[in-house]
């Protein structure tokens, strides 16, 4: 049987959006257990129904500062420059910096660069078709 299905993608996946978005709970795919009766699906940043949360605040006095301090948290430094852009360049201009910092860390933890040990060499070329 398969470890790595896409099954089990999606959830890693939901689990990391749900850890960003209302913390450690079972609500929306979450990681977290079911601890707290269910008052309804939280909107983004609220962790009434969660046992932990993300709390850490990135140094930076820009906003492309703080998601470069977070990508090198999270990929260890093997984050493009040009990546960053792209996801700077994502955010809404109207959205708080806490909203912001929130998208950064979902967009970050789909990167290819968070699920790797090695660097990513985004060279434009096609890949070779595995066998």
């Amino acid at each position: 049987s398969q470890v790595l299905t896409l099954s089990t993608t999606i959830s890693t996946v939901e689990g990391f959006f749900s850890m960003v978005r209302n913390g450690l709970t079972w609500i929306g795919g979450g990681f977290g257990g079911r601890v707290f009766p269910y008052n309804g699906y939280p909107s983004a940043g609220d962790f009434s129904q969660s046992v932990g949360y993300l709390s850490y605040v990135p140094d930076g006095a820009t906003i492309s500062e703080k998601v470069a301090h977070i990508a090198d948290l999270l990929t260890s430094g093997r984050m493009s420059s040009d990546v960053l852009a792209q996801i700077v360049a994502s955010f809404d201009a109207g959205a708080s910096d806490e909203m912001k910092i929130m998208v950064a860390q979902q967009l970050i933890a789909t990167s290819p660069e968070f699920h790797t040990t090695n660097l990513v060499n985004r060279d434009g070329s096609p890949r070779e078709p595995t066998p």
